[in-house]
């Protein structure tokens, strides 16, 4: 079994250049996490809440 994990930088012009690297490497399945949303405490302190989307393709 061969894992690879990358973050990808929301930031990025091209979405395309992950989606060809994943493609490279023939997978037999792909899992993303996103994150969806989330809530903090008051004025930004305590603790996060974050919300994520995980798919399988």
């Amino acid at each position: 079994m061969q894992i690879n994990i990358q973050v990808v930088n929301r930031l990025s012009l091209n979405d395309n250049v992950y989606w060809a690297d994943i493609a490279a490497g023939n997978p037999d399945s792909v899992m993303t996490i996103v994150a969806s949303g989330g809530v903090t405490g008051p004025y930004g302190l305590g603790l996060s809440k974050i919300i994520y989307d995980i798919s399988v393709f």
